[in-house]
């Protein structure tokens, strides 16, 4: 059940609850989630939740909402289509992104 984006999302988020305390329960508690389903999520058997839901966890955590969401894997609100970004604008970031993608591979393979 694991997206590409689980791990990422995973490390921010263990992160951010080691150094304010908070146990999967606990953040179960302040979102309303069921504690079933943060036990699950923080052991990577579970997809991160709907915005909502990482709304609150950013409440509930202190860190930033649209940060929480990329690491999700999705697209804040105001960059989706309408928002602060034109279609050049995202096709730009993509360029960059396909880019640096390959930048990473070549890395790997030791390579400039």
């Amino acid at each position: 059940m694991e997206t590409k984006f689980l791990p990422l999302f995973l490390r921010l988020l263990k992160g951010r609850m080691a150094k304010r305390g908070v146990s999967a329960r606990g953040l179960a508690a302040r979102t309303g989630m069921s504690s079933t389903y943060a036990i699950k999520m923080m052991a990577g058997e579970r997809n991160p939740p709907s915005d909502r839901f990482i709304r609150k966890i950013a409440n509930a955590l202190e860190v930033d909402y649209e940060r929480l969401l990329l690491y999700a894997g999705r697209i804040p609100i105001a960059f989706r289509g309408g928002g602060i970004l034109t279609s050049r604008d995202l096709e730009t970031i993509l360029a960059f992104m396909r880019r640096m993608r390959k930048a990473r591979k070549r890395a790997r393979k030791g390579g400039r």
